[in-house]
């Protein structure tokens, strides 16, 4: 794919306790109460299950992927949690090409909730090609 500076993906993800309860199984947070238990999220001041940061972070790098067509040209991935997601957000997902040169190109991405709010700040994602596979 050929990426314009400017250009400009959007994508939206919406979370419930079952993406929550498999993840927790998979990374082994069954440890981590606040990532599984709504009931003890809610003790603890949240307003529900707080979804893992990881969890949060795959769903962001599907993103690109699903942009760059190939997982293996993702070199770098830079997210800043500002917020927290819960089980029961909606986040929007805006990756823009912000400069293309020569076998690298960086992405900006923007990650607000349904607020919102920005979930992530500073983020960006690093793709690069070798000579071989030139970006065009």
């Amino acid at each position: 794919m050929k990426f314009i500076t400017g250009q400009q993906f959007v994508f939206s993800e919406q979370f419930d306790s079952l993406q929550a309860l498999r993840y927790a199984a998979a990374a082994g947070e069954y440890f981590t109460q606040r990532h599984i238990n709504s009931e003890y999220a809610k003790k603890m001041g949240y307003p529900d299950i707080v979804l893992d940061g990881f969890l949060t972070m795959g769903i962001v790098s599907k993103a690109v992927v699903r942009v760059i067509e190939e997982p293996h040209l993702l070199k770098e991935l830079h997210l800043k949690y500002v917020v927290p997601i819960y089980v029961t957000d909606t986040i929007t997902i805006t990756i823009e090409v912000a400069q293309v040169k020569n076998y690298t190109s960086v992405f900006k991405l923007d990650v607000t909730n349904q607020n919102g709010d920005k979930v992530f700040d500073e983020g960006y994602a690093v793709i690069q090609k070798n000579r071989k596979e030139i970006l065009v």
